[in-house]
């Protein structure tokens, strides 16, 4: 027990020595203040160490610093998995739109048209439908023009149930 307090009273001893010795070398008195609350903190601490240690309250602080510690780890695991989450749909997202887009390129080519380019614009992020398709080209035939958007028009709805007023004919 005696070496207990000589270890306490050594420590204090030695807090008292550095609390002086930062108050003399910081030249500026505006930095004074900061360190003297700094200090003193650590000064309670040191004094009030041994009724902690008695009471056991050292194990009780640290079991809910390492139960907060914990739960921030927690959050923090669980923000990272909703950003994947979010990064997944995205990605999925962006992959869908370029198979469609790729799908009515390859279906209007098919049709009569040339150097097709097609642009989809989904309703949302989750492809819940899709709101808007461009398409942009030539046509092999102008006579025949109506009747090739005709049955591009006939073909989308039949594979994307996509209608007529959603889809936009760029180019002659």
């Amino acid at each position: 027990m005696s070496a207990e307090i000589r270890s306490w009273v050594r420590s204090i001893l030695c807090c008292l020595c550095l609390m002086q010795l930062a108050e003399q070398i910081l030249p500026d008195n505006h930095y004074q203040k900061y360190i003297r609350l700094f200090c003193g903190v650590l000064f309670l601490i040191l004094l009030i160490s041994p009724l902690t240690d008695q009471a056991h309250l050292t194990a009780v602080f640290e079991k809910q610093w390492q139960q907060a510690l914990q739960l921030e780890e927690w959050d923090s695991i669980r923000m990272e998995q909703e950003n994947l989450s979010d990064l997944r749909s995205r990605v999925l997202t962006e992959a869908c739109q370029k198979e469609v887009q790729r799908q009515i390129e390859e279906t209007a080519d098919g049709e009569g048209m040339k150097g097709t380019k097609a642009k989809v614009v989904f309703q949302s992020e989750e492809t819940e439908g899709i709101r808007k398709v461009t398409i942009s080209g030539g046509y092999e035939d102008l006579q025949q023009k109506e009747a090739v958007q005709e049955q591009i028009l006939q073909k989308l709805w039949e594979i994307y149930q996509i209608s007529s007023d959603k889809v936009v004919f760029l180019g002659g």
